[in-house]
């Protein structure tokens, strides 16, 4: 595996870069240790083999220091995040937007050749995913058909003893309580994992999932879900996340039946219907799909904003200002009791988020949402 990576060196360079050979064990074991990982095609945080400057092979927002590259991950101390909550972290690395905690190992090897100028560098890079933030074993691939279920339960021990290794306390805080700031609504694809493409922990993210991210009046479970996360939880973020190529918006589109699921479908055949003359006139053919997946968003998030429970906490809020207004008082209203209503929707191709709209107690609703529609069909025909 690593030996297309090494190439073939005199001996006397290969003495002098025997710290870089042991390095290359060391991580070899680990990759031994794993039967299955990912491969370079699907795992999106393995570097491919390459020689490159280390500064110029990192991804973009990337500034790789030369304690990460001089030092074993295992030697990196262990700290409490920046809020002060009990999650294991390591060094971070900035990305833009977003800041992932990090152990990557890291393979640095150097070496010349009487017959090149300049020396090369070979780097490989062995990262794991836990809870949205990389940590340094490696990432396993989703057992064979016929596997049966075991090959979970030993997973979860190995994710459950890194996590213990990283911060011994954390599963016992995170047992105490629960304090998220996000209700996610999101499709049960699983392909769209709300903590892992936010990046944030077990813990982190109130999360409700069903075919399409549906949210309709006629649904206890959606609405038991926004009641008990906004009243109890006190969520400040209510996001409704759809997905580009959403088979429940696919068949919906294209009229296919799947079963049973074909009455919950009903749901986003309304938003086609509602739009389809607009999408016929003003959109390419190639687009109705991606199109219609926002648009589908753009609908649950209205549909959010019309359950009684967010036009109660409104509508007392802006009482509660205006009686502040009228008697010259500051108004009692906290900000961490507001809730603002957000519709992204995610790319399955290059894990990105789009953000459609947001929306608060001093939104115009219809107003924004027509905003957001028109710039949606804008958008699209100009493709």
């Amino acid at each position: 595996m690593f030996s297309a990576s090494i190439g073939v060196c005199p001996s006397g360079t290969l003495r002098r870069t025997a710290s870089a050979a042991s390095l290359l064990a060391s991580v070899a074991a680990v990759v031994v240790e794993s039967r299955r990982t990912h491969s370079k095609k699907t795992h999106p945080w393995r570097s491919p083999h390459r020689q490159a400057d280390p500064v110029d092979h990192a991804a973009p927002g990337l500034s790789p220091s030369s304690d990460l590259l001089a030092t074993p991950p295992s030697s990196a101390p262990v700290s409490l995040c920046s809020c002060g909550c009990p999650h294991p972290t390591r060094p971070t690395l900035s990305v833009p937007s977003m800041s992932f905690s990090t152990t990557p190992k890291l393979l640095l090897h150097r070496h010349s050749s009487k017959s090149r100028a300049a020396s090369t560098t070979v780097k490989e890079e062995l990262v794991n995913l836990v809870g949205g933030r990389l940590v340094h074993s490696v990432q396993r691939e989703q057992p064979p058909r016929g596997s049966g279920i075991q090959p979970l339960l030993d997973f979860n021990k190995h994710w459950a003893s890194e996590i213990v290794q990283l911060n011994p306390d954390y599963f016992v805080e995170l047992a105490k309580q629960q304090k998220p700031q996000y209700l996610w609504i999101g499709c049960s694809d699983s392909r769209v994992p709300a903590n892992e493409i936010v990046g944030l922990y077990p813990g982190d993210i109130f999360v409700h999932r069903n075919i399409a991210n549906i949210v309709c009046n006629s649904d206890l479970n959606a609405l038991a879900v926004i009641q008990y996360a906004i009243d109890c939880l006190k969520v400040e973020h209510v996001i409704v996340s759809g997905h580009y190529k959403c088979g429940g918006v696919t068949a919906a589109l294209h009229e296919d039946r799947v079963g049973l699921a074909d009455h919950w479908i009903l749901h986003v055949s309304a938003v086609k219907k509602r739009h389809w003359r607009r999408m016929l006139a003003d959109l390419p053919a190639r687009s109705h799909l991606d199109a219609l997946c926002e648009l589908n968003v753009l609908a649950q998030v209205e549909h959010v904003v019309e359950t009684h429970l967010i036009q109660h906490v409104w509508s007392r809020q802006n009482a509660e200002d205006a009686a502040a207004k009228r008697e010259d008082r500051p108004s009692h209203n906290k900000r961490e009791d507001e809730v603002e209503i957000h519709g992204w929707v995610y790319g399955l191709e290059d894990g990105l988020i789009r953000p459609l709209l947001t929306l608060n107690r001093r939104s115009n609703a219809e107003k924004e949402l027509q905003k957001a529609t028109d710039a949606l069909f804008w958008r699209y025909g100009q493709l």
